[in-house]
């Protein structure tokens, strides 16, 4: 089993409660799928809302090196905070 993790910072021109309205919402999936269409193929609800327990399958552009797909879920979404914690939980990395 592989494990691992990866975070990234970025900053952005909004106010954090914008930036939240987008991020730790079904909407980056949305915005992401629309916006890297040289990565990211498809992106599928699988089960929930946004919120925590939710479960993404992301399939990749094809002719990446890797994996083609992988399911993450949402394990933590604390909109107070405005922190989400997202895990990947299936893919051929981890099988």
């Amino acid at each position: 089993m592989v494990s691992g993790q990866v975070s990234h910072e970025l900053q952005v021109d909004v106010s954090a409660s914008q930036a939240w309205h987008l991020y730790g919402t079904l909407a980056l999936a949305r915005f992401v799928e629309h916006t890297l269409t040289d990565v990211i193929d498809k992106i599928e609800v699988e089960q929930g809302d946004g919120e925590l327990g939710t479960i993404l399958e992301v399939t990749f552009a094809p002719g990446l090196r890797g994996p083609g797909w992988h399911k993450e879920k949402f394990t933590m979404v604390d909109n107070e905070k405005q922190v989400k914690e997202v895990h990947v939980i299936e893919d051929g990395y981890l099988e």
